[in-house]
């Protein structure tokens, strides 16, 4: 992982001071092969961890509690390492005027932004009763009782006033290659994928060779909610120290 290159069991009692001879190496590789963390994909190839090793590897290196994080630090890491990075600012958002202009649009005045729909009288009078309403309960709201219009508006602002991709190129890549869904495609491209996420690790979220991590923390004074995601045999471990030692 820290070189991209196959290791033998001669090089790796060396690089390690390994006090076992390379013979008894490689018979720990053979059993770690018998016990399904290890694979030889070709009889002429070196053993590489199977999925459920890098899985169980990680869970067990990472520390998923860090306090505050530099933005261009990790973006600089995220680029350096080839996988993505996707941030929801969670910033408290409150409905808190309604404007009627001329019967023709509805302008929905928040903390930091406003929308504007088309007008219509039973809509005007259903947003009049969310006044103070959050506006996460409010996309809830109008998701619920089929008001896309609003619900498109207000996920579009979010989207481009709390929500950042990085390397998202990367991501498409992956998307791209693995055939995924317009669907799952959507959803981190507007960013409702980190609604449904919590804190932890997360197998299933793409092809099976990658995992996503999911972290609450602060990113340059703001409270956010950080998803990472890339594929297995990538070294987050270095990613991991550096941005919690912000250098």
């Amino acid at each position: 992982m820290q070189n991209a290159e196959p290791i033998g069991s001669k090089q790796l009692k060396v690089m390690y001071d390994i006090s076992y001879s390379p013979a008894t190496i490689r018979g720990y590789f053979k059993k770690l092969g018998e016990d399904g963390y290890l694979v030889q994909e070709h009889i002429s190839s070196g053993r590489i961890p199977t999925k459920i090793a890098m899985q169980e590897y990680w869970l067990n290196h990472l520390d998923l509690d860090i306090d505050y994080i530099d933005y261009d630090l990790l973006k600089e890491l995220i680029s350096e390492l080839q996988i993505s990075a996707f941030i929801k600012y969670e910033k408290d958002e409150y409905l808190n005027e309604i404007y009627n202009i001329k019967d023709k649009f509805i302008v929905l005045e928040f903390n930091s932004f406003a929308i504007s729909i088309k007008y219509h009288k039973a809509l005007y009078k259903f947003l009049n009763e969310m006044i103070n309403f959050n506006l996460k309960d409010i996309i809830h709201i109008a998701n619920e009782v089929g008001a896309n219009e609003i619900k498109e508006e207000l996920v579009d602002s979010v989207r481009k006033n709390y929500y950042d991709r990085l390397n998202y190129k990367e991501f498409l890549r992956v998307c791209v290659e693995n055939n995924l869904s317009y669907s799952m495609i959507n959803s981190f491209e507007n960013g409702t994928i980190l609604s449904e996420l919590q804190k932890g690790f997360y197998f299933d979220l793409l092809p099976s060779n990658h995992m996503g991590i999911v972290l609450d923390t602060m990113i340059d004074g703001n409270e956010s909610k950080l998803l990472i995601v890339g594929s297995l045999n990538k070294n987050y471990e270095y990613l991991f120290q550096r941005i919690a030692n912000g250098r």
